[in-house]
């Protein structure tokens, strides 16, 4: 009966003892590996698109986009604008004020009627160019609305004409039948007997129409340029998120979150720093500041807006950082009561060593088996309480680095986690809260390399390649 108790109890304590080694066991196999490298983090963290692609891209896209309404946009049919308005069109913003509500508001009629008036003083700059090219001294009237003449040429007043019915011409010749007129190519062979029509080979109507055409949807072209970021912005996240939902990162309704987040900071961000932009550079050089400070300032702005994306989307990695680190503070600092324990267990095993090798105070006087063999025992677990009293003063130090934010990494506590894979590796604390305060870390840990997968700020899905404290050691927030 009794040798049943005993069995009964032995096995039992056998099987708990054999449950706590197979538990510290998976701990450690799961805790314990190698931290990686330096080059291994870039090789993990390092997303060349955020810091890269992005902003290449809206550079790209928006240089392109003014490059190519500059080349576009004719001086000549600026200078007409100018002339011809009673406005100071000295800077980008009045200038594209102008064109906006001349040429792309109000009825068809008044927007055909501006179009016309403005090919006719384009026309004189035109003419006024090809005359002074040929050594004509050229100057213009004070005020655009000068009455029978638009250029003195080597101080003889000219008209000029640039229309495709002749009867304009010839209602000018009969009202101011001194004054000579400049016509357009076209024109040409209805006057070529009249010694009062001058024609101009190089002067087209067709070309002059075009010319004021280009620029002016040059101008509203540049101003409608930070429209483009969101576009960009939009095809872009939606390429990413893409693959990131089909890597099973992320789901469906994840995925439209992150690009509708993209979308709104980015996108947004690169419009308003393009409006920005446009505005100073226009006030400075006219439409090739404006261009130059639309670029910038769209690259800018999504970039900015790019780091408040990133701060959105990573709020729930933060706030699973936040609670490893708390969870990995919460162990170190059982740790040292822990050591203490183990201190105490090696040097009661060192009393009964003693004890059972019958070692008392005079036993060295004589040498004897039994005392060299306490005497090397004792010598070892002095030793390794030694060291664990060095280990003890290294968790002090690793406890204080908590608020010691310098000695982080990516955001988390690696001193405490140094300690906590020691404390696995070590695998010999009889200490339940320890025990227990290190599953809650590694609970932890998984719900960071959770986070850390959506974002793909790591290779490989959790659990799966790295291990758990890589994966931790390798999150960076998101750029």
């Amino acid at each position: 009966m009794l040798g049943g108790i005993l069995l009964g109890a032995g096995g039992a304590v056998a099987g708990v003892l054999w449950l706590r080694w197979r538990l510290w066991r998976a701990l450690e196999s799961e805790l314990s590996r190698v931290i990686v490298t330096k080059d291994k983090l870039k090789e993990l963290a390092g997303d060349s698109w955020y810091r890269l692609v992005e902003p290449a891209a809206v550079a790209g896209m928006t240089t392109y986009d003014v490059v190519h309404h500059l080349a576009m946009m004719d001086d000549r049919v600026l200078e007409a604008m100018d002339f011809s308005s009673k406005l100071d069109l000295d800077t980008f913003n009045r200038l594209d004020a102008y064109v906006h509500d001349h040429f792309f508001s109000g009825g068809a009629a008044s927007i055909a009627g501006n179009i016309e008036r403005l090919q006719g003083y384009t026309a004189e700059q035109i003419a006024a160019a090809h005359l002074a090219a040929q050594g004509h001294v050229v100057e213009f009237p004070d005020t655009p609305n000068q009455e029978g003449w638009d250029l003195l040429v080597d101080g003889h007043p000219m008209q000029v004409k640039c229309v495709m019915d002749p009867s304009l011409i010839q209602e000018h010749l009969e009202r101011y039948h001194n004054i000579p007129v400049l016509v357009n190519a076209e024109m040409g062979h209805h006057f070529a007997d009249n010694g009062h029509v001058i024609v101009d080979k190089d002067l087209i109507h067709s070309q002059v129409a075009d010319h004021v055409h280009n620029t002016v949807h040059a101008v509203h072209g540049i101003h409608a340029m930070p429209f483009h970021v969101p576009v960009i912005t939009l095809a872009l996240s939606t390429v990413r998120e893409g693959i990131r939902l089909l890597e099973g990162r992320i789901n469906i309704f994840e995925a439209c979150g992150n690009v509708f987040t993209d979308v709104a900071f980015v996108g947004g961000g690169g419009w308003l720093g393009g409006k920005v932009g446009l505005a100073l550079g226009g006030a400075v050089l006219g439409p090739v500041g404006a261009a130059i400070g639309g670029v910038l300032g769209a690259v800018a702005g999504a970039i900015l807006g790019r780091k408040a994306a990133n701060s959105v989307r990573a709020a729930s990695l933060e706030e699973a950082k936040m609670h490893v680190n708390k969870a990995v503070y919460e162990a170190v600092q059982l740790v040292p009561e822990a050591i203490e324990d183990r201190i105490a267990a090696l040097e009661g095993r060192i009393a009964s060593v003693k004890r059972r090798l019958k070692i008392h105070f005079l036993s060295w006087l004589w040498p004897s088996r039994r005392y060299l063999l306490f005497r090397e025992i004792k010598s070892r677990v002095e030793d390794k309480i030694g060291k664990l009293r060095e280990k003890a003063a290294w968790v002090a130090e690793a406890e204080k680095a908590y608020y010691d934010y310098s000695q982080w990494q990516n955001g988390l506590y690696k001193p405490g986690f140094e300690v906590c894979k020691w404390a696995i590796e070590e695998g010999r604390f009889n200490h339940p809260r320890l025990l227990e305060a290190l599953n809650k870390v590694n609970a932890c840990s998984q719900r960071v390399a959770e986070e850390a997968w959506k974002l793909g700020l790591i290779a490989s899905p959790p659990g799966q390649g790295a291990s758990r404290l890589q994966e931790r050691y390798a999150v960076k927030g998101a750029k």
